[in-house]
């Protein structure tokens, strides 16, 4: 996966976290993640656990969380 650059997550309901991974995948230009419970969203907000995994990406769209 070192040269994935396109990235969209929608809809994992189970998804709680960021998988750590996602911060070597330095060829990742774009980050598309919608659909997500609050928990996860609140996670990777700028000041979230998880947003140092991501705060790499150039191109960053995060849909409003679903409850």
């Amino acid at each position: 996966m070192p040269r994935l650059c396109r990235l969209e997550i929608k809809y994992c309901r189970g998804l709680t976290t960021l998988p750590d991974g996602l911060r070597y995948l330095t060829n990742l230009r774009e980050l598309i993640i919608r659909g997500m419970l609050r928990e996860l969203h609140r996670r990777i907000e700028e000041d979230g656990e998880d947003f140092y995994k991501i705060q790499h990406v150039p191109s960053l769209v995060i849909g409003e969380p679903f409850d």
